[in-house]
């Protein structure tokens, strides 16, 4: 519960699916900057201060991101997100994808308003976006760690859904990648699924998930422990 009349809870609004509830989360908007989170996730204390200082301090950056851990359902780190810092880095191959993790977003309003998130993609709409935008925009990434993100398991149909919704999106952005890098990113886009589908029927997923994370530094744990202790003490008991 809360008491505080800037917090606008919205718990319903016209379309479906993570798209169109974004873009409705952005009209209601009337702040400076917008903020990407999953539901199931956990954010570090500085996480909204850490951010917003950036993004004051860098008027030319659009959007940025910043490190996170990737934990399991007990709190045990699996590992964290590959991280590239500059907008050359994140943007060096469209057609491959982008290192920029999409829950640790926070851009300005201005930005998301101008650039709605297209609401016939059922996933893969972050991707689209990038493309869409990463030519006239700047994207940069903190090297803070700033969110727990929660994996529990690869999902086949999951998979299915983003691998095939990533060839649709490469598709319609095939003549401003051109059509060799596009057929690249769909080559490579076959190559990760037949990855997913291997881990998924031999039941190596584990291994997975640890080869597209790295190490994370011990001094990590300790803040990690703290905030995870705080979660579950706050967490209402069953």
């Amino acid at each position: 519960s809360f008491n505080d009349p800037r917090i606008i809870v919205a718990d319903s609004f016209e379309g479906a699916g993570i798209s169109a509830a974004t873009n409705f989360a952005i009209r209601r908007g009337r702040g400076t900057y917008f903020a990407k989170m999953d539901s199931d996730d956990i954010a570090f204390p500085k996480r909204i201060e850490a951010q917003i200082a950036f993004l004051a301090s860098r008027p030319d950056v659009d959007v940025c991101a910043s490190g996170a851990v990737v934990f399991r359902n007990d709190g045990q780190i699996r590992g964290m997100f590959p991280l590239v810092a500059s907008h050359e880095e994140i943007a060096a191959r469209p057609w491959y994808g982008f290192y920029f993790p999409q829950p640790t977003w926070m851009g300005r309003m201005s930005f998301f308003k101008d650039n709605p998130y297209d609401e016939s993609i059922p996933s893969s709409e972050d991707y689209d976006l990038l493309l869409r935008t990463f030519r006239f925009s700047r994207f940069e990434t903190l090297s803070d760690v700033l969110l727990g993100y929660r994996l529990n398991e690869v999902r086949l149909d999951k998979t299915l859904r983003y691998r095939r919704t990533t060839i649709r999106v490469l598709m319609k952005h095939r003549k401003t990648l051109g059509t060799p890098a596009c057929l690249i990113g769909i080559l490579t886009t076959l190559i990760k699924l037949s990855y997913d589908l291997f881990s998924i029927i031999t039941m190596t997923r584990e291994l997975l998930q640890k080869h597209r994370t790295r190490a994370f530094p011990p001094t990590l744990i300790e803040e990690w422990s703290s905030i995870w202790r705080g979660v579950k003490e706050s967490s209402p008991r069953t």
